[in-house]
């Protein structure tokens, strides 16, 4: 299959391409060269010119592209601009190129509001605050009208923590230490794995799974919905210590 993968030469992104190149054509798309990747589109998500020439040729989108850094979400311009109008940019575009298939990198956070007796199912409502939640909350209603309008089929991976599973540490090289803290713990290896399911599984409409490794996890979330639909199981697990 020849995919796009936005958002390639990040932290995730980086895990994908290795994952996906094993069994695909993949075209790496991002503000700066991917490293290792053999096709690259150097561009903003958020140019629509660029996001169309990114998926010329493609036959599915994997979408991780978002914006990052410890002040990137002072204010609403930039992830709005990246991770709203970006994700709007690639369904578009994708729509007008033909893919049926999108995998998008969402997150856990759009139900962060919900308290520790709730558990956590795809139908429950969005509940959050702050404005990285929203903006993964709105891609979320822009994959779904897409899959509805349009009959796309749009996967939505949440995941929470993601990190390291060869070396064990977060991106910022600190050693992971799972405590209830870090319940939703991923690797970005499986994490990686999940996005390839995405590509294959059967599926139709708009589908979010949560992505998550921990025993904790698979009692509060309904993970039973990830294995059994979308055949994911990770590798990577992280007990209490």
């Amino acid at each position: 299959m020849r995919v796009l993968v936005t958002g390639a030469a990040g932290f995730v992104g980086q895990a994908v391409m290795e994952v996906l190149a094993r069994e695909h054509q993949v075209r790496a798309l991002d503000v700066i060269p991917a490293p290792g990747a053999t096709e690259v589109v150097v561009g903003d998500i958020a140019d629509f010119a660029t996001v169309t020439r990114a998926v010329e040729g493609m036959e599915a989108v994997v979408h991780l592209a978002m914006v990052g850094g410890e002040h990137a979400y002072d204010t609403p311009e930039l992830p709005m601009r990246v991770n709203v109008q970006g994700a709007a940019n690639v369904l578009e575009a994708a729509r007008r190129a033909n893919i049926r298939r999108v995998v998008h990198m969402s997150s856990g956070a759009v139900i962060t509001g919900y308290s520790r007796d709730t558990f956590i199912h795809v139908e429950l409502p969005y509940k959050f605050s702050g404005m990285y939640c929203l903006t993964k909350a709105l891609q979320e209603h822009l994959c779904r009208q897409y899959a509805v309008e349009y009959g796309m089929t749009i996967v939505a991976l949440r995941p929470w923590s993601v990190v390291d599973g060869r070396t064990m540490t977060h991106k910022n090289g600190q050693p992971v230490v799972y405590n209830h803290g870090h319940f939703g713990l991923v690797a970005r290896e499986d994490l990686a794995q999940a996005c390839n399911l995405g590509l294959h599984a059967n599926l139709v409409g708009f589908q979010p799974f949560h992505i998550m490794a921990t025993e904790e996890a698979e009692h509060w979330f309904d993970m039973e919905r990830t294995h059994r639909i979308l055949g994911w199981y990770p590798e990577y697990t992280f007990p209490i210590r």
